[in-house]
């Protein structure tokens, strides 16, 4: 094995060579741009912008490559004939691939994070989870290295399920940059590769053929096939919801309650092309100047004060520190705020504000709550490990509010309300941003950025069921509106809960309150919307998703909501039935085992057209030729026929019979 393994690296070296002269290029360009003085960018995240894209390309490239060019019969019948088994050449082959791939693509990749995280390159922190995004995406590449080899080693058209085993890749790439954690992009990275490495070993053991395929080589193969038709069937639906919502026949009207700048609160209706054609009051009398208006003006929302909205977290929602994902810079330090050329970060690590200078990209200083140190020092008192968020130069604990001050190069505490928790604050649009709203698990508070509070008042609602809030304000006269808004969780009746309107004047004082019925949502579906639906989700992914949404309080369904469970369900069964009856037949026809012949059947009708068209892409599919005793149609792979057990006549002698 091991001078095969070296003649692949040797036959492999000038595509790896390519590929490593590209990332190199690209890697230097990526860490230059990053590295530029006077510019504040996420170093590591904007590096991930180009190697989750390139990794994946580089993986791919050279697995097609690694096999495509001994595909022609001659270098193919030379490689298969050597003196060991086929096993050990594809084990050959993919380590020799793989030491390639990774070469090619690691080497650039770890000198760039090695870069970035010399101090002095970046003006921001770095910590070692953040090279975990590169080496996730590294680590994706060799999947779709893997995913290569499958590619080029089958025998079927590039235009037609060749291409398919890219699926499972493709669905890998997706958790790896969807997950928040970096042990279930492994986990997932390992799964992938585990089944594009099974099936591209069984694709090399049967020379590209399904047939002599080991079982579990067959297993993977169908799993790879199969993540690869349903991307396509999910682009196909969307397609299909598309031009089924085109057709749509209802009023496409959207209805919402709106707060005009005189502090009035109004029942708003517009089309589906967002013009307002309806502006009721409460007590459902027509708003006439207010429609006129909004008819004169194509920029009818001025007309209305801009909310501000504050969403609760949940207590079984994840650490807003670690909310954002191990991709994300955010869950490392997030931007405070800066003047000049000095940017201002908040380190979750360190629990101090951080000072860079943009120009040198060097750290000049810490801050704490109670003084600024210059490097090599550092504050002794640092902030609280309960930090809620960052906004602008406010700093979010849920004990106390603070503002930094740039220039001063100190930290002012805004508010520590004592016996309450700080749940989140936000920015007043309606007062452009110069006032802010601090909400605790008791009190809402209007406030300026000096601190001074200019109304506060109670929380009128449970936070779990009304944990949706809205904000706004008027100069004169001068009003405070705080909205509740049902909480869109399983454990809540969002829909049938009325939102509440409270509105404040100065002190606290309470001017009004407006009970604000919930609406009841409109839709513009169409019948041919459920019907694509049906025709294109299998039995087995909705029978999940119900499974899956029951267990967490939920119906599959909304019974007010634009699909009608009826339509989806009848038309999906009768799919189902039509499925398992077509395979069966196809089953009979190429003289599939019974065993066979019924497992088929059984998959597709739960897999639905995914499974038969799975099950055509799959397998070999022999030519059929009338039988001479029995006169049907029977395959010509198997020696005897399949419907009267007569062999196949014997030629007619001719002379040659000497050579056989």
């Amino acid at each position: 094995m091991k001078p095969l393994f070296f003649k692949e690296l040797r036959q492999g070296l000038t595509w790896a060579f390519a590929v490593l002269a590209i990332m190199t290029i690209a890697a230097i360009y990526f860490a230059w741009d990053v590295t530029r003085p006077g510019r504040y960018v996420p170093p590591f995240e904007r590096f991930q912008q180009w190697s989750v894209v390139a990794c994946p390309l580089a993986g791919l490239f050279l697995g097609v490559l690694h096999v495509l060019t001994e595909k022609r019969r001659d270098l193919w019948a030379f490689l298969v004939h050597r003196p060991m088994s086929r096993t050990t050449i594809a084990l050959a082959k993919m380590s020799a691939g793989l030491v390639l791939y990774f070469l090619a693509v690691g080497l650039p990749l770890a000198a760039a994070n090695a870069w970035l995280a010399m101090p002095g390159h970046v003006p921001a922190p770095f910590y070692w989870p953040m090279v975990l995004p590169g080496l996730a995406d590294v680590l994706t590449g060799s999947v779709y290295y893997l995913a290569g080899l499958l590619v080029g080693m089958r025998d079927a058209r590039w235009y037609g399920s060749r291409v398919l085993a890219v699926g499972v890749a493709i669905i890998c790439s997706v958790i790896v940059v969807s997950v928040w954690y970096f042990w279930l992009a492994l986990l997932a990275i390992i799964v992938a590769a585990g089944v594009l490495g099974v099936a591209a070993w069984g694709s090399f053991v049967g020379g590209g053929q399904y047939g002599p395929q080991p079982l579990a080589a067959k297993a993977a193969l169908g799993a790879s096939l199969l993540a690869g038709i349903a991307i396509v069937f999910v682009i196909g639906g969307m397609v299909l919801a598309a031009i089924a919502g085109a057709a749509a026949t209802g009023p496409g009207t959207r209805t919402t309650y709106r707060i005009t700048r005189d502090g009035e609160v109004v029942r708003l209706v517009r089309d589906r092309w967002n013009r307002a054609i309806e502006i009721t009051n409460l007590d459902g009398t027509h708003n006439r100047p207010l429609e006129r208006e909004a008819q004169e003006s194509d920029r009818w929302y001025a007309m209305f004060l801009g909310t501000d909205t504050v969403v609760i977290p949940d207590e079984s929602e994840p650490d807003p520190n670690r909310a954002h994902g191990y991709r994300h810079a955010d869950t490392f330090y997030r931007h405070v705020g800066g003047v000049g050329q000095t940017q201002w970060l908040y380190s979750f690590r360190e629990r101090l504000v951080l000072a860079f200078d943009l120009e040198r990209t060097v750290l000049v200083g810490r801050l704490g709550p109670t003084e600024y140190r210059a490097p090599p020092e550092s504050p002794v008192q640092r902030f609280g490990e309960s930090i809620v968020s960052t906004w602008g130069n406010v700093l979010v604990f849920e004990d106390v509010v603070y503002r930094l001050k740039p220039r001063e190069r100190t930290i002012a505490t805004m508010i520590a309300p004592a016996g309450e928790r700080v749940l989140a604050l936000t920015a007043l649009r309606s007062r452009d941003h110069n006032e802010f709203v601090v909400v605790t698990d008791r009190t809402v508070r209007f406030m300026t950025r000096d601190g001074e509070v200019l109304t506060a008042a109670d929380i009128e609602h449970d936070l779990v069921r009304y944990g949706y809030l809205q904000f706004a304000a008027t100069e004169n006269p001068q009003r405070f509106f705080v909205w509740y808004s049902p909480s869109h969780r399983p454990c809540v009746e969002a829909l049938e809960l009325p939102g509440d309107l409270i509105v404040y004047g100065p002190n606290g004082a309470l001017v009004a309150r407006h009970e604000l019925p919930a609406i009841p949502r409109q839709y513009s579906g169409s019948t041919w919307y459920d019907v694509a639906l049906g025709l294109t989700v299998p039995l087995a992914a909705m029978g999940t998703a119900f499974v899956v949404t029951r267990a967490l309080g939920e119906s599959s369904f909304d019974p007010d909501g634009p699909i009608r469970a009826d339509v989806v369900y009848g038309v999906m069964s009768l799919m189902a039935i039509a499925c398992a009856v077509v395979t069966m037949r196809l089953a009979r026809r190429y003289a599939f085992s019974r065993g066979r012949r019924w497992g088929w059947s059984v998959f597709n009708f739960f897999a639905g057209p995914m499974g038969l068209a799975l099950l055509w892409c799959l397998r070999d599919w022999p030519a059929r030729l009338p039988c001479d005793a029995c006169g049907k149609k029977r395959v010509t792979n198997r020696d005897r026929c399949e419907h009267c057990d007569s062999a196949f006549p014997s030629p007619a002698p001719d002379g040659t019979e000497i050579f056989e």
